[in-house]
């Protein structure tokens, strides 16, 4: 498998050190841990919002600093623990996200399995309002 992501060495403001990630295309992550142990920070550290203040991390190979920011950030994305939704269907939101990301929209059934490992196993004509 292609590693998507490596991160090594990663410290940030010399409190927060975290271990070596590599994370194969194709898999799916989830981050956990208690309150203010550093998960926001390592996906701001990863999208290049924030910078760390040793360590390295590659993106397909390469520096995240050497990749346009924007076009990193469209490719890794911090969801808030309150994520917007349009006020729209399940489906719609979906469309609406790979429109923006100018990413090809998957089918129906892979939308359902996103929906699952979410634990939201609704309908995709769901409304969110």
């Amino acid at each position: 498998m292609v590693k998507i992501l490596e991160i090594s060495d990663l410290v940030f403001m010399e409190k927060i050190h975290y271990p070596n990630i590599s994370i194969e295309q194709g898999s799916i992550v989830f981050i956990q841990g208690p309150s203010g142990s550093g998960k926001s920070t390592l996906i701001r550290l990863i999208n290049n919002t924030i910078s760390p203040s040793s360590g390295r991390i590659l993106f397909n190979g390469v520096n995240i600093e050497d990749i346009n920011s924007i076009d990193l950030r469209r490719k890794i994305i911090l969801v808030g623990q309150s994520p917007y939704l349009f006020n729209t269907n399940i489906k719609e939101n979906f469309i609406l996200f790979h429109k923006f990301r100018e990413t090809p929209f998957p089918e129906d059934k892979k939308l359902m399995e996103y929906l699952h490992i979410c634990c939201a196993n609704f309908p995709l004509d769901t409304q969110c309002i």
